[in-house]
């Protein structure tokens, strides 16, 4: 959350300076767009971390599924049993 928080930070310098249409040079803005570039990507590596672990939580929930469908029986009423007798 901190990174994320200093990339909106530097987001919001950047909207700044454009607002004001201030001359600047790039040796000011270049930190500003490294920053905010290292955010987007560490936010895009959580994604696709949580992306990785949602897909597996659902390939174990198919696989245990499966196995308790194949292990299910069909539940007998008192009459199926009686007439089964």
């Amino acid at each position: 959350m901190e990174v994320r928080s200093r990339g909106i930070k530097e987001l919001s310098e950047l909207r700044s300076i454009v607002n004001s249409q201030k001359t600047v040079t790039t040796k000011r803005l270049k930190p500003l767009f490294d920053e905010i570039q290292r955010s987007y990507i560490q936010t895009a590596n959580k994604v696709k971390s949580q992306k990785e672990t949602i897909k597996k939580i659902n390939s174990n929930y198919c696989v245990a599924n499966s196995k308790a469908a194949r292990l299910s029986v069909p539940v007998q009423t008192h009459e199926e049993l009686k007439k089964a007798h």
